[in-house]
């Protein structure tokens, strides 16, 4: 006979192991969680081992197991687990003395791919700032884990505090869940959520392609706000070799050509020869397709804007087949405007059109235009082809047709910034623009910053925000500003576009350019959208690595006047209790540690980039240079051996730049004598090494024991 127990319900179903005192709990997906049991009993100011407790008797029934431990002491002397299981999940009660509570542990764990696809995430709406992650990441306030290949989640609430926690060894999440006193803290329910962000955001759910030519967002110059309608074949290819010199070992990618290659202003329209189809032979007399090969020569992915929802010029096509027009209307982006549902335009134009692009060399788009296209699709849908098919339906025939003829794994970027444009075809785009134009301050704030913020949860799960380019220069920014700028989209981990003229750009910004490349694969933390205060953002980074955990947090200062902020470890950054070293990454600054907050001065619309690391009993680094996110980005492994007393690192580094990594050296141990001292009576060091190549390094940092101590 089976010692195993055995309830189900619905889509649930629980093994209960009466020789282990253990749980397993199952949903028709797949299992939810193993090896569920109680770890530890508190009992007043006693901690009581549960293996002192026999199980004496447990039995099951449809939908419900119970199990019943007794210890023969004059303590707690009993203590009986209940399952209960239905449509809706599984609920667990602990039951035993009021002023007895437990530590319940056991590993959650959901979807096909978890290392690659898998994450905590927060279904509490009671924040108003951003969460992000890199790598597998997780708080005390993260209470689902998050498939997003299925866009589903396995959900605990109740309890008095969960906490997920990745073991790299077992490439599992494991959790524990403290219960309390109250009765809604005694019992704890799991359950299965499907359709997450389709159900949060309404649109289409499609997982973001990790596999395609991006692996992470791209990073790179593009023509439009940096030079305009003067874009042409001679500033591309400077700005592209400057770029190669100054940027490529850093991360950049990507060289992007705007609309202008076939607009020569905001008219809607040309006589010229010039169109959709034929790019502008003044501005590129050797054509785009020695401008692609140019590119790619240089080490960078050469991207093209197109718009094929209209034209501004009656190209070849149109004059053949005229019937494919639905409108002709003078407008900024074109005059000739396409008929989404006529089967020429979606199975003959298209196709040659996007063909053209890859004959020239191009393997990225930025898909512009769609939704004006959109708009007289609607405006005049009784005068398509096909008025049967709704414009949404035909909006997204066309964009399947486009990512058809592009093929699976190339990077398409929907330039729209409006919520159809992001949300429509999301399943079949990469990124999306998500706001307006970002030249001013003003309007970076509100078509940036706020509309990155109403569409985060999806960024890098279903595809990439794109706030539109990045601009540093001085005509729009003073140094806080275009900080502020680079810092933001480095945190979130989006697209770093450069708007800039890139050798104009002062030395001081184009290191800025530097701090924060390469991009990351960073994903959010919370499945809602936020609304910002109006007067300062945090943005709180979470950072898992098989040798530490740490964050890197920001506070951004929305108002043009000086401020001051506090953010709280617990109730603003949701870390553990402990002591914490804060270090300003733009100052270069160790601020100390501290267990309860870390307080920052700001000047008008500054940003304060600051790593919060625990506190640890031996020599740790605080703090590294090469990256806003001090260390995620460079260290690609790290050791501390005790017995040698040496901390270990192997890091990607850039020819020429000076790498420097802050230490903290603890009361008891002395730095070798490469350490130069930062700040001695708090016992901070740096380290400095001048890589010769770009490549990686291995560092030993030494240190000896204070015999005196």
């Amino acid at each position: 006979m089976s010692n195993k127990l055995y309830c189900s319900y619905g889509d649930y179903s629980v093994v209960f192991d009466r020789d282990t005192g253990t749980l397993d709990i199952c949903e028709v997906g797949g299992k939810c969680m193993t090896g569920v049991r109680v770890t530890k009993l508190y009992y007043k100011d006693m901690v009581i081992d549960p293996a002192d407790f026999t199980l004496s008797g447990s039995g099951s029934s449809v939908g419900s197991i119970a199990a019943n431990w007794t210890r023969q002491s004059e303590v707690v002397s009993f203590f009986k687990i209940s399952v209960n299981v239905n449509d809706e999940g599984v609920r667990i009660s602990w039951v035993t003395d009021p002023e007895c509570t437990c530590d319940i542990c056991g590993t959650v764990t959901w979807g096909a791919e978890p290392e690659r696809h898998t994450f905590p995430m927060s279904s509490v709406e009671n924040a108003c700032h951003l969460r992000s992650a890199i790598g597998p990441a997780a708080s005390y306030m993260d209470n689902m884990l998050f498939d997003r290949l299925s866009d589903s989640a396995v959900r605990v609430s109740g309890g008095k505090r969960y906490r997920m926690r990745y073991d790299w060894a077992k490439k599992a999440y494991g959790f524990t869940l403290t219960t309390g006193i109250k009765a809604g803290e005694r019992k704890f329910h799991v359950n299965v959520v499907r359709n997450v962000m389709a159900d949060r955001y309404h649109f289409k759910y499609g997982p973001i392609n990790k596999d395609g030519d991006y692996k992470k967002p791209p990073a790179g110059w593009m023509t439009w706000y940096s030079v305009g309608f003067d874009a042409c074949e001679r500033n591309v290819l400077e700005n592209t070799q400057w770029q190669a010199k100054h940027l490529k070992d850093y991360g950049a990618d990507t060289i992007w050509i705007d609309w202008e290659w076939h607009h020569a202003d905001y008219a809607g329209i040309r006589d010229d020869g010039v169109d959709s189809l034929n790019p502008d032979p003044k501005k590129y007399p050797n054509g785009l397709d020695y401008v692609a090969r140019k590119i790619k020569e240089n080490g960078f992915v050469p991207a093209l804007w197109i718009g094929y929802t209209n034209d501004p010029a009656k190209n070849e096509f149109i004059k053949q087949n005229p019937e494919v027009v639905l409108r002709e209307e003078i407008g900024w982006c074109g005059t000739y405007y396409y008929d989404f549902t006529h089967p020429k335009y979606l199975n003959e134009f298209l196709p040659m059109a996007i063909d053209k692009v890859k004959e020239w060399g191009f393997e990225a788009i930025k898909y512009d235009t769609i939704w004006d296209g959109v708009e007289k699709n609607e405006k005049f849908h009784m005068d398509c082809y096909d008025p049967s098919v709704t414009t949404k339906d035909a909006f997204r025939a066309m964009i399947a047709k486009t990512r058809e003829c592009m093929g699976k794994d190339a990077y398409v970027l929907s330039c729209s910034a409006t919520p159809g444009g992001v949300l429509w075809a999301a399943d079949m785009f990469d990124a999306a623009r998500v706001g307006g134009d970002t030249f001013e301050w003003d309007e970076y704030i509100q078509q940036g910053v706020l509309k990155v913020m109403r569409y985060y949860p999806i960024h890098n799960i279903c595809l990439y925000n794109d706030p539109d380019n990045v601009i540093l220069s001085e005509l729009y920014n003073n140094d806080a500003q275009a900080a502020s700028r680079a810092y933001f989209n480095t945190m979130l981990g989006l697209p770093m576009t450069f708007g800039d003229v890139l050798p104009e750009l002062p030395e001081k910004r184009v290191d800025l350019l530097r701090r924060c490349l390469p991009t990351m694969d960073v994903h959010p933390m919370d499945i809602y959208d936020h609304e910002c205060n109006k007067r300062h953002l945090i943005t709180n980074m979470n950072v898992e690595m098989p040798w530490e955990s740490y964050n890197v947090v920001s506070v951004l200062n929305l108002q043009q006047k000086n401020c001051s902020y506090e953010v709280r470890l617990d109730g603003d950054l949701y870390l553990d209790p402990g002591m914490y070293h804060l270090y300003d990454f733009g100052k270069k600054q160790y601020l100390g540690c501290t267990d309860t907050k870390l307080e920052v001065e700001l000047g008008s619309c500054e940003s304060a980039i600051i790593a919060v690391r625990p506190k640890l009993d031996r020599p740790q680094i605080v703090s590294t240079n090469r990256h806003v996110t001090q260390g995620a980005a460079e260290i690609e492994r790290m050791t501390w051996s005790e017995a040698d007393l040496t901390l270990s690192l192997h890091a990607k580094l850039v020819a020429g730049d000076e790498y420097v990594v802050t230490l903290y050296v603890p009361h008891g141990y002395l730095p070798a004598d490469e350490l130069a001292v930062a700040d001695e009576q708090q016992g901070i060091y740096a380290y400095r090494f001048m890589p010769d190549a770009t490549c990686g390094y291995d560092l030993e940092l030494k240190f000896s024991k204070n015999k005196m101590a």
